[in-house]
């Protein structure tokens, strides 16, 4: 019985991971869909929960520091709420940012769920894949919108899978809008550049082959969200991917034990460095001789 509460919760973890692809056509749908979608899954996990503390109480949640802070700051958020402007403002939010102290409350919740079920290394890494799965699909989905092709809603059902055409220049993919696409995309890169490094660790490098599944997806979620976010030409996320990469990269080139990766690592710096001071010579070039034009 425990073993099938778990699986059915780790099923709808999956679900509340699936939140950036939800879509419902109704006002304001790249927002208020996933929020439903999301705090929907989290009431039907905590009803599950529920049933399996009842069973074992070794499924409560742990002391934990940082769920502490967390709980202050939603704390902190209800008493800003009563001495602001509106309440109910504070508390519910709007339509069109579904947040507000109800969404913490739903967060917490959720984060306490994942600590208290989840609890091994291996457990982890399939949270973080089902993660990066996610963020390859709505990469793809942006990849495909920068080719003018777009998912429609064929099974005419209330929460879906879709992609619009908003007659604008920048991808939107699930998300409709550019800027919140190349931040979320942004954390899947790092994740995905985890799990490829994990994956090395554990086997070596021939899971860079072409033969092995895991390694190719991870390899094609970096590869469809670097794509939409230089697509978007997210100036932000650009700037915060290529720092951490340089500090990801140089701290793997210390402690990597493989020559090869090393060697792959140190022409990688080598080029981004030399890329890098060829722009900014190339940009002054030209804003000297914007200069000279004017």
């Amino acid at each position: 019985m425990d073993n099938m509460l778990r699986r059915v919760i780790s099923l709808f973890v999956v679900f509340a991971i699936a939140t950036p692809l939800i879509i419902s056509e109704t006002i304001f749908p790249f927002v208020v869909g996933k929020a439903i979608w999301f705090r929907s899954m989290i009431w039907i996990l905590t009803a599950f929960w529920g049933l399996l503390i009842i069973r074992e109480r070794k499924y409560l949640p742990e002391q934990n520091f940082a769920f502490l802070l967390f709980g202050i700051v939603i704390l902190l958020q209800i008493i800003s709420a009563v001495a602001g402007n509106s309440l109910i403002n504070s508390f519910w939010s709007n339509l069109e940012r579904m947040q507000g102290i109800v969404q913490s409350i739903h967060l917490l919740v959720f984060s306490l769920i994942l600590f208290s079920i989840f609890k091994t290394f291996k457990e982890w890494i399939f949270i973080l894949r089902s993660v990066a799965l996610v963020g390859l699909l709505v990469g793809f989905f942006g990849f495909l919108e920068s080719f003018g092709i777009f998912i429609p809603n064929l099974l005419n059902i209330p929460f879906t899978i879709i992609t619009v055409d908003q007659n604008n220049l920048s991808l939107g993919s699930t998300f409709g809008n550019s800027v919140f696409l190349s931040w979320y995309l942004s954390i899947i890169i790092f994740i995905a550049m985890g799990l490829i490094f994990y994956d090395i660790k554990n086997k070596g490098m021939s899971i860079l082959t072409l033969s092995n599944k895991t390694s190719m997806l991870n390899f094609f979620t970096l590869f469809f969200s670097f794509w939409c976010i230089f697509y978007n030409f997210s100036r932000g996320a650009i700037l915060s991917i290529t720092i951490g990469v340089i500090f990801f990269m140089i701290l793997t080139l210390f402690k990597s034990k493989y020559k090869k990766m090393k060697v792959l690592l140190v022409v990688f710096l080598s080029i981004l460095f030399t890329g890098t001071v060829f722009i900014l010579i190339l940009l002054q070039i030209i804003e000297d001789d914007r200069e000279k034009l004017t």
